[in-house]
């Protein structure tokens, strides 16, 4: 999860050199453990959430591609919604490559 979050951070706060603002470091930002660093990630990217069925959540980017589903467990539907986000910021990175 290390990795993602550290290529989430990046899809969601760095610009078009891959640089990060003041202030944001992959290694203390924690999108994937922690609500609060998860809702700063959602409001720089527009990421939005659906619930395809009781047991998923699926997030989306909003640029064409398909969203990102993620299987809830254990009823912790707020960690699943932070991993299918960190997947999507994680894949803005990965498509500008």
């Amino acid at each position: 999860m290390k990795e993602l979050n550290r290529q989430a951070v990046l899809g969601a706060f760095s610009d078009e050199a891959g640089r990060l603002p003041d202030g944001i470091d992959p290694e203390t930002i924690d999108v994937v453990g922690k609500d609060e660093d998860c809702l700063r990630l959602l409001i720089a990217t527009g990421i939005s959430f659906s619930r395809p069925t009781d047991d998923e959540v699926a997030a989306d980017g909003g640029t064409g591609r398909e969203p990102v589903v993620e299987k809830v467990r254990g009823d912790d539907v707020l960690a699943a919604a932070r991993i299918a986000a960190a997947r999507v910021a994680a894949s803005f990175v990965e498509h500008s490559r």
